[in-house]
């Protein structure tokens, strides 16, 4: 069952399945699988309490030649297994030539939001930028632009996730880093598959060029505050190294607080796809 969801093209055949088959199925699975919900499908669910012990943002990176697989990342996202950390979802296109083009990003997040009425999934729609996304910057232009204007100043956001719209996490990827949520750790890394040529396609995460992803990191707010981190650095632009901002990001973070305020779970917890 997990291999049908890791791509697009499956998940356009599994898309047509009747409700009554996709109910067949196992939970997490269920959720990533079943048809998207029209906004009659979705009705008020009454809603139980739960004490959360943080909260994640995350910027979640797409094009319009996502929008068969964005589904799949989001859900991944909002459906965990622990309920106890929360997480809002906040959709960016960042492609240079269509920027504006939104539309399939607000059906991905009503449908999310029907789902799961204790998530919360917003559309940053084209008006956002001022100017195009620049090219070889790889969308982390816009990705700084987010976080200044979207992210640090909301209270909610105790712990950030930066990812792109065709990964794919565990359910169990909350479950995983609880512990480390809790222990207060600035920057919590763990492993992950990658789709580019290696020999071992699992990589096992440290912090060093080539041995992390951008969607491979948590953050905490008060550490990028306080670190006055970005993804574009004028210092980190010399040559060809744009593809390689996400690993100065976390290089930054952790050279601040060193290895005592750096969590690495050796734990496969979402596939780069």
């Amino acid at each position: 069952m997990a291999a049908l969801v890791f791509t697009g093209m499956n998940f356009l055949r599994l898309s047509n399945l009747s409700k009554e088959s996709c109910k067949q199925e196992a939970s997490h699975d269920e959720h990533l699988l079943q048809p998207m919900l029209s906004a009659g499908d979705c009705v008020n669910k009454t809603v139980e309490k739960i004490n959360q012990v943080s909260n994640i943002c995350a910027i979640v990176r797409t094009h319009p030649g996502q929008s068969n697989i964005l589904p799949i990342t989001v859900l991944s996202l909002t459906q965990q297994s622990d309920p106890s950390i929360g997480i809002e979802v906040f959709l960016v296109n960042t492609y240079p030539n269509q920027y504006e083009t939104s539309d399939f990003m607000h059906h991905v997040a009503s449908d999310a939001n029907c789902r799961n009425p204790t998530s919360s999934v917003i559309v940053i729609d084209g008006s956002f930028h001022q100017n195009p996304p620049i090219g070889y910057l790889y969308g982390y232009d816009v990705t700084d632009r987010v976080l200044e204007q979207h992210i640090l100043g909301k209270a909610s956001c105790q712990y950030i996730l930066v990812t792109n719209g065709d990964n794919f996490y565990s359910k169990n990827f909350f479950r995983y880093i609880k512990s480390s949520v809790l222990s207060s750790k600035q920057l919590i890394a763990w492993d992950f598959t990658t789709h580019h040529k290696r020999e071992y396609n699992v990589i096992h995460t440290e912090i060093v060029l080539g041995k992390i992803d951008l969607g491979a990191a948590l953050v905490a707010t008060t550490a990028i505050n306080s670190t006055n981190a970005r993804f574009v650095f004028k210092e980190n632009m010399d040559g060809d190294t744009a593809y390689a901002l996400d690993f100065f990001f976390m290089k930054n973070i952790h050279s601040h607080f060193g290895d005592d305020g750096v969590e690495i779970i050796h734990q496969v917890l979402f596939a780069h796809q």
